[in-house]
């Protein structure tokens, strides 16, 4: 659990956990932080997967993959999240890229989605720029820190992605 202050960290990073809604923002101890971890490392046996971004002195700056499969349609939910200090760098792309393609080769993926806040114009732009497509709007879908919240629905396809 050598992870879990880095990760309780980011979690109570008010700029980072902006756009990120209740869950997995904002614990209070290191515990919560290692739960977390834990539930990580339960992902590929539930048909998805979540692996560290380490930084340059192969410490925690984040993390990103997939989570909430659904084995009967090939589904699942792309989430991620980066330390400040590493934005615009192209780092989220540039694993975004990785767990992709692993999700497509190794898991026979056929959709994978993201949901954004629309405010969350960053996101978005990593978005699209790796391929996927807005679908749509999902109004008051999710309780945030101020109440209900909108999610934009965005999605890449199986087909797309190897088509492209």
């Amino acid at each position: 659990m050598q992870d879990a202050q880095a990760l309780l960290d980011i979690t109570n990073d008010a700029e980072v956990m902006r756009y990120y809604g209740l869950a997995g923002s904002f614990y209070s101890n290191l515990e919560e932080a290692a739960d977390e971890i834990r539930w990580f490392q339960g992902l590929e046996a539930q048909g998805g997967g979540r692996w560290v971004i380490a930084g340059p002195d192969n410490r925690y700056i984040g993390d990103i993959g997939f989570f909430d499969y659904n084995a009967e349609n090939k589904t699942v939910e792309l989430g991620y999240k980066l330390v400040s200090s590493h934005w615009n760098r192209g780092l989220t792309s540039f694993f975004m890229r990785q767990v992709l393609a692993w999700g497509f080769a190794k898991r026979d993926y056929n959709r994978v989605c993201a949901y954004v806040e629309p405010e969350n114009i960053a996101s978005k732009a990593v978005l699209t720029r790796n391929g996927f497509v807005r679908e749509g709007l999902l109004r008051d879908v999710e309780r945030g820190r101020a109440g209900f919240i909108d999610l934009e629905v965005y999605s890449l396809l199986r087909r797309e992605y190897l088509a492209a």
